[in-house]
């Protein structure tokens, strides 16, 4: 996109929280789009400053959605075929600047086969930066740091720290987290217990793929829970609770038990050992519970 003011024209671009960016004709990164001068075309550099705010607006309204869309597609493991990987990421006029931020993973099945990353002219690159070039039944999608090899972890940090390339959301540098022994055959974790944690911080899991319980008597949620595959759900409760019905509401919760339930067609609830669940998926379900008290982040064993 051009940003034109007649005798002079700036380029737009997006960074890593695909808020747009202005280069100058050189490619230097401006602070803003600058004010007319005399010898611009004042008309046109009104209607080019006009365009640009509202693009500005309409990409705070997409950013959220779509950083956050993308961090759960790594964490639930979405896939796409190599077409409509080219189509909806690297063609795509937006969204091609924060896939770019992200390293990619080719996969056979559930295994991570080959890691690589969108290159500055929009080619794929491996972490030598050598063109890679996929097979047209290749399947990609975005891989966890716990699938990734200590030397192909390593690889990527490097390229993207030569190029000064920040992320959209945590991938190469994510905190992963692990069950301690005695925790693997419990159906509940105790760890948490206790610790107070903000109430909007409970509320801020839901775009995180956790969803609150039914409400109990006077509207009140105790509970928040979220779901894995094979029918598998992970709960934690809170106190006092949370209204949604508006009113009052205690600005911080105690957090209680963890369990962990199997659902199945036909059957009633059973309970399950945490070590059901995939690496992954506890991995994110103890961080984002860590991560609920800044002050009280657990380190994995």
């Amino acid at each position: 996109m051009v940003l034109d003011f007649g005798p002079r024209q700036f380029a737009l671009t997006f960074d890593e929280e695909l808020k747009p960016v202005v280069l100058d004709a050189k490619g230097v990164r401006l602070k803003d789009l600058p004010k007319p001068n005399k010898s611009d075309d004042a008309a046109l550099a009104k209607a080019t400053a006009d365009r640009l705010k509202l693009l500005r607006k309409d990409a705070r309204t997409l950013a959220s959605l779509q950083i956050t869309r993308m961090e759960r597609a790594m964490v639930s493991a979405r896939r796409w075929p190599l077409a409509e990987f080219k189509r909806f990421f690297i063609d795509h006029p937006l969204m091609r600047y924060l896939s770019a931020r992200l390293v990619w993973g080719r996969y056979v099945g559930d295994q991570l086969v080959q890691a690589l990353r969108i290159a500055e002219d929009w080619t794929l690159a491996d972490s030598g930066d050598e063109r890679v070039e996929l097979p047209d039944d290749a399947v990609l999608g975005i891989p966890h740091v716990l699938e990734m090899a200590p030397d192909m972890l390593a690889g990527f940090a490097q390229v993207f720290a030569d190029y000064e390339i920040l992320q959209p959301f945590k991938q190469l540098g994510r905190e992963t987290y692990a069950l301690r022994p005695d925790e693997q055959k419990q159906h509940t974790l105790t760890r948490f217990e206790g610790q107070s944690v903000a109430s909007g911080a409970i509320m801020g899991l839901q775009p995180r793929g956790w969803e609150r319980g039914s409400p109990q008597d006077g509207g009140m949620v105790c509970d928040y829970s979220r779901r894995s595959k094979d029918g598998l759900e992970v709960s934690f409760s809170i106190s006092p609770g949370i209204f949604i019905g508006g009113g009052q509401m205690e600005p911080r919760q105690d957090l209680g038990e963890v369990w962990l339930m199997r659902h199945a067609e036909g059957a009633a609830p059973q309970r399950a050992s945490f070590d059901s669940l995939d690496p992954i998926f506890i991995s994110e379900v103890l961080r984002d519970l860590s991560l609920l008290n800044p002050y009280q982040i657990m380190s994995a064993p």
